[in-house]
């Protein structure tokens, strides 16, 4: 079997709320976003921690109630009535009105460690779709309880034969309001859309609009199922499917009397599944204030139905109507034009190669025979060597003893040379020379050390102080965090005398409360001078 499901907002005048006081209609919370809804910043949800009930009344195979469960969240109980019994769990029983079980009530938790959206609260199938069913949920008021959507199932395929319906899908074909093969109106309806301020939420920004009593639309479809949507807030209208009996709807909006009722787009205002795929006629019918239809919703599952709409065929013919098909003339004229096209692309292609190899032709070959037939006059003739001549090497600075005048082969000026032999030798080239040595660094002997700064912690300036370093100088050390020794090593005292010079510029410091100049970045392999 094929199923196919419609989805039932909660903010749809199908779901009923008793007592709409006690509920919250989609709060514009930081996380509302994350619901469902019909259109962009449309999301709804209700959600309600007082004791009361919600209601939906459907035909189908099987219903799925989605919504939000948190920390926050309570206990409730749902009643399912005409039902198969919980208990025997037998699905297959089949019911009518007239013996059906009474109605079994179960209770559930929607309390959850972390908040988490769109999850099942209720989920039953192998339910009769050949009879009403009603949905009830209770909330104890113990916690908060959220809906979000209602889900219908249904058999997409009833009435298909076992070889078309194996391997059937179904598909979902959309007809707006416009299709004037699809829609017809009575009565008095508008179509103006300038002042509505969610028109670009509308499908292709129409739809139309009634206010007038006994106002009527007559949608005409082929399919199992269908679903009309339009804009509402306050209305009743009946709906009648071909001859069965007119169901009365309520798509006033509900909410507190305080609460202003939105404009809200593209909500369910009619829906039905489970048909015999053929032909169908659906009534609506204004009864009070307004009536929008916005577009409606075919389903289908017979592969001949490309388009949704009802076929030339009568609703009781037996055979499927063939598809039109073109006339004689019009398929040889497609032909015709093909053939055309062919021909006119084999022409320009000739064209082409035609010119390219007239092109090719015109570049003339030089004649050696020296006929002169191609044009170019006698030609000389030209005597093949058996190998090429050894090339010469050409050295520098070495004269080349041949006189040839040259001033018939450049401009004659005043500096003219009339002889090879006048041409100066090329120079040898040039050498780059190595870069001079950089002169040695200065020596500490009588240097200036200039105090750029105080001890530590302070900033005081100090005047120029000479110095004198001998190679036994106590107070020259490599590591400024131990004190100076009292002689250093000939080996280290060397290594720091030669690292003293190359070092960057000098810089203050103070050990033990002395001032002194250190020379390059502080760190283990800098050298002090210590001045007390």
């Amino acid at each position: 079997m094929v199923k196919h499901n419609i989805t039932v907002e909660d903010s749809s005048p199908l779901v009923i709320f008793p007592q709409i006081s006690l509920w919250h209609d989609s709060p514009r919370t930081f996380d509302f976003q994350n619901y469902s809804g019909y259109a962009s910043l449309f999301q709804s949800s209700h959600r309600t921690t007082g004791v009361t009930t919600v209601e939906f009344p459907f035909n189908g195979t099987g219903v799925y109630v989605f919504g939000t469960i948190s920390p926050q969240g309570g206990t409730y109980n749902v009643s399912l009535f005409p039902s198969v019994s919980y208990t025997n769990g037998d699905t297959s029983a089949p019911h009518t009105p007239d013996n059906a079980p009474p109605p079994e009530t179960r209770v559930f938790s929607s309390k959850a460690a972390q908040t988490l959206y769109q999850q099942p609260l209720f989920t039953y199938t192998g339910l009769n779709a050949s009879i009403p069913h009603h949905l009830e949920i209770g909330n104890y008021g113990f916690g908060e309880f959220i809906l979000d959507f209602i889900v219908v199932e249904n058999d997409a395929d009833a009435g298909m034969s076992d070889t078309s319906g194996k391997n059937a899908t179904v598909r979902e074909i959309t007809l707006d309001d416009s299709h004037t093969d699809a829609f017809s109106y009575t009565g008095d309806w508008s179509t103006d859309v300038s002042q509505n301020k969610v028109v670009d939420l509308l499908l292709n920004e129409t739809q139309h609009s009634t206010t007038s009593p006994n106002a009527s639309t007559f949608l005409k479809f082929r399919g199992s199922g269908v679903a009309v949507h339009g804009q509402y807030s306050n209305g009743t209208f009946l709906a009648r499917l071909d001859n069965e009996p007119p169901v009365l709807v309520k798509s006033s909006y509900s909410s507190a009397p305080a609460l202003q009722a939105p404009d809200r787009p593209r909500e369910l205002l009619y829906a039905i599944d489970g048909l015999l795929d053929e032909n169908h006629e659906l009534t609506l019918t204004n009864v009070g204030d307004v009536l929008n239809i916005d577009y409606a919703v075919v389903s289908t599952a017979d592969p001949g139905n490309m388009n949704g709409l009802q076929s030339l065929r009568s609703v009781n013919a037996g055979n499927k109507q063939s598809h039109p098909r073109a006339s004689p003339g019009l398929i040889v004229g497609a032909v015709v034009a093909c053939l055309a096209l062919v021909l006119l692309a084999g022409v320009g292609i000739y064209y082409i190669m035609v010119r390219r190899r007239r092109r090719r032709n015109n570049v003339h070959p030089i004649d050696l025979d020296g006929d002169g037939e191609l044009g170019f006059g006698p030609a000389e003739k030209i005597t093949p060597w058996d190998k090429p001549p050894d090339p010469q090497p050409f050295l520098l600075q070495q004269p080349i003893d041949i006189d040839i005048d040259l001033s018939t082969r450049r401009p004659s000026d005043s500096t003219s040379i009339t002889s090879i032999s006048e041409i100066a030798p090329i120079p040898p080239p040039l050498v780059p020379e190595e870069p001079a040595a950089p002169p040695p660094p200065p020596r500490l002997y009588q240097a200036q050390a200039e105090y750029v700064g105080g001890p530590r912690g302070r900033a005081a300036a100090f005047p120029t102080v000479p110095v004198i370093q001998h190679e036994d100088d106590a107070g020259l050390s490599l590591d400024p965090a131990t004190p100076p020794p009292a002689q250093l090593a000939f080996p280290r005292r060397a290594r720091a005398r030669r690292q003293v010079p190359s070092l960057p510029p000098l810089y203050n410091t103070s050990w033990g409360g002395g001032l002194g100049v250190g020379v390059g970045s502080p760190g283990p392999k800098s050298a002090f001078i210590v001045v007390s």
